[in-house]
């Protein structure tokens, strides 16, 4: 006997004792809608197939119908039931699928190549851009390497020339050294030597003896130098990323933060900090 026949069985057998499914309700607690789907011959939507013999086996007893049937041959036809709808969900789309021809499957094909050519096009772009962003970094860091080094090596020739030999002893009262008369006028003449590199973007503004010689932003990697006759004026940003080279002297870091900073031939003052050369 199919769920069908069982079902309409249930529905003769309630009707023929006068009972409604309230009154069942009331008897099994089983849910009117429960009643309502066992006498379609349907299992409840979410109820597994265990509750849904437990409570097929409890109305036929409260109806006083024979359970002769097997409760596996029930389950059986619902199982088979459940098969077909499964492999007719599975095997539909493949059927559908293989009666595509080529000319319906082309345009899919198309568009896919499309947006992988696409996909590495950008992909190659990147690239090309990381490797030119690198180039360029590393040829402005190179500049200011060999900015600061030309300033180191100018710097030593200035401190070469102002180390002069030594002062010949005073062998009398009237005579004067030569030697030490050009001493004195090779430093007054020196010229002052700076030369900065930055290790981040910093904004500088740069004075030589009075005259603005640099304003604006000193980029990542990137070395200024000059030269005045008697100071150079600063104003930093940011102190700590840059390095500074007086007259050939590698001073490093200074300091941090905002600063103005004054140097001559004799001392650098970072603010209320002085430091001799």
């Amino acid at each position: 006997m199919d769920m069908k026949e069982t079902g309409k069985k249930l529905k003769e057998a309630r009707n023929a004792k006068k009972l409604t499914p309230d009154a069942i309700y009331r008897k099994t607690h089983m849910h009117p809608r429960i009643i309502e789907a066992l006498e379609n011959g349907e299992k409840p939507e979410g109820m597994s197939q265990i509750y849904y013999e437990a409570f097929l086996r409890k109305y036929k007893k409260l109806l006083g119908i024979e359970t002769g049937e097997p409760a596996k041959k029930q389950s059986s036809i619902i199982k088979e039931k459940a098969s077909s709808k499964k492999d007719k969900f599975f095997t539909e789309p493949a059927r559908q699928i293989s009666s595509l021809s080529t000319k319906e499957y082309a345009p899919i094909v198309a568009l896919t190549a499309r947006i992988l050519a696409a996909v590495l096009v950008v992909v190659i772009l990147w690239n090309f851009m990381r490797i030119v962003n690198r180039a360029i970094a590393r040829g402005r860091e190179s500049k200011a390497k060999k900015a600061v080094a030309k300033i180191e090596r100018g710097g030593q020739k200035d401190s070469t020339t102002k180390r002069t030999s030594p002062i010949s002893p005073v062998r009398s009262a009237v005579k004067t050294d030569p030697i030490s008369t050009v001493e004195k006028k090779t430093v007054i003449n020196q010229k002052l030597s700076l030369a900065i590199s930055s290790t981040d973007n910093v904004w500088v503004l740069v004075k030589k003896d009075g005259d603005v010689a640099f304003k604006g932003i000193l980029y990542k990697g990137k070395g200024e130098s000059w030269k005045a006759d008697e100071k150079f004026e600063l104003r930093v940003g940011r102190l700590e990323a840059l390095q500074f080279v007086v007259n050939g002297r590698n001073m490093g870091i200074l300091g941090k933060g905002v600063k103005d900073i004054v140097i001559d031939n004799s001392m650098v003052k970072i603010g209320r900090k002085s430091i001799r050369l």
